[in-house]
């Protein structure tokens, strides 16, 4: 890990010092957009687990195969070469949620002795969600293509996130169980890998820009017999800052 970030803080200067030379965009964003898992085990359903004493109720980790919404905020330093090839970095903060609907339950009660009793199936209605917060890092390289003031970028680049915080919430009305709603923080995957095309279109400062991650680690790593996949579609607009107070800071580094 230690050697990645290296490399992206070494990706991240060359840029700041290459673009003070070329063309150079530094971009403050802001977004939203659309978060699912993909895999075997995803699934837009999902089944409660409820036994009384040890835990008010569970719904699966990763079988939310229906997308939640999220938000995104991020900084992209960005160099425009003479052939204009594009290549830069952007680094962000991100909320983003999967979620799941509960159709039916598993009742585990639990005899005198403490022991759990031989479960039994029982009727449940409610949502499941798991969300996500990440630090994301996205070094990228592409091609520009302009007409007059418009100038459109496309890029792609592979993304890692690393998870801050991963909580899941169920709500739901079960038979025996009642009403439900609980909120649990779960043990965290640490960092999630992904492969990120991306369009952005620019009109002098302000810019649209349309992005697509898939996941490439599998966050049931711990278990061969299932995988599952982050899947993002972002959508955001975009504001170039760079102008002459930043090409004096930049200007104070020499390549």
């Amino acid at each position: 890990m230690k050697r990645i970030l290296a490399l992206i803080l070494t990706f991240f200067t060359i840029t700041i010092l290459h673009a003070q030379k070329k063309r150079g965009e530094y971009w403050i964003d802001a977004g939203s957009g659309l978060f699912h898992f993909s895999g075997d085990i995803a699934n837009p359903s999902s089944t409660l687990l409820y036994t009384p004493y040890f835990f008010k109720g569970y719904a699966g980790t990763y079988g939310s195969k229906s997308n939640g919404l999220g938000w995104s905020i991020a900084t992209t330093a960005q160099a425009i070469l003479e052939n204009n090839v594009v290549w830069g970095i952007g680094v962000g903060y991100e909320h983003f949620s999967a979620k799941s609907t509960v159709v039916d339950g598993v009742y585990i009660p639990v005899q005198a002795n403490g022991l759990p009793a031989p479960e039994r199936q029982i009727k449940a209605d409610g949502k499941s969600t798991i969300a996500f917060n990440f630090i994301n890092i996205f070094p990228y390289i592409g091609y520009r293509l302009e007409y007059k003031k418009i100038k459109v970028d496309l890029t792609v680049g592979g993304e890692i996130g690393f998870v801050t915080r991963q909580s899941g919430r169920i709500t739901t009305d079960a038979e025996v169980a009642g009403h439900i709603d609980t909120a649990t923080i779960l043990n965290r995957a640490k960092t999630d890998y992904r492969l990120r095309p991306q369009l952005r279109v620019s009109y002098e400062r302000m810019s649209l820009y349309m992005g697509y991650s898939l996941g490439i680690r599998n966050y049931m790593d711990n278990n061969a017999d299932y995988n599952a996949r982050s899947r993002i579609f972002r959508l955001g607009i975009g504001y170039n800052i760079y102008g002459p107070i930043i090409r004096k800071i930049w200007s104070g580094f020499k390549l």
